[in-house]
C-alpha cells in the first residue's frame, strides 16, 4: 500500500454499500476462505484500499450478493 492511499474500514464501506458491518464482515469471511487476502492493520481490521484487487475482484462479488439479498 502506498502511503498516499485512502484505506476504508469496514464501517465506511459497508455504509456506502447501504449494509450492516455484520454482513460486509461474513462476506469477507466467505471472501478470505476462497483465497482472499485482505490487506489488514496492526489491530488485524480489514482495510479496504482503492488501488487493492479489492475495487475488481471483492466489490464485483459484493455487489452480486447485494442482488442476491
Amino acid at each position: 500500500m502506498e502511503s498516499q492511499e485512502r484505506a476504508y474500514s469496514t464501517k465506511e464501506v459497508s455504509h456506502t454499500l447501504g449494509i450492516g458491518d455484520s454482513t460486509l464482515r461474513k462476506w469477507c469471511l466467505a471472501l478470505e476462505k476462497n483465497g482472499y487476502a485482505f490487506i489488514k492493520n496492526e489491530r488485524e481490521q480489514r482495510l479496504f484500499i482503492e488501488s487493492d484487487q479489492w475495487n475488481s475482484f471483492g466489490s464485483r462479488i459484493i455487489k452480486k450478493m447485494l442482488i442476491l439479498t
